[in-house]
């Protein structure tokens, strides 16, 4: 499991490569990995999608 740093770190970076998309592409990566099974890893990308969601604000989705 990431520690809550990682996952600030790793949302910003890929906010910074995709921008607007960061979240979908959080939400597609943590389903590619629950589907693999690989459950810690999806639970990090949803983590990482959730920080992204909370820095994006109530009127920007």
């Amino acid at each position: 499991m990431l520690r809550q740093s990682d996952a600030v770190r790793h949302a910003r970076q890929l906010h910074e490569l995709v921008g607007a998309r960061a979240e979908a592409v959080a939400a597609q990566r943590a389903a590619e990995e629950k589907v693999a099974g690989h459950r810690e890893s999806s639970d990090d990308w949803e983590r990482i999608r959730k920080i992204i969601r909370e820095r994006r604000g109530p009127h920007q989705g």
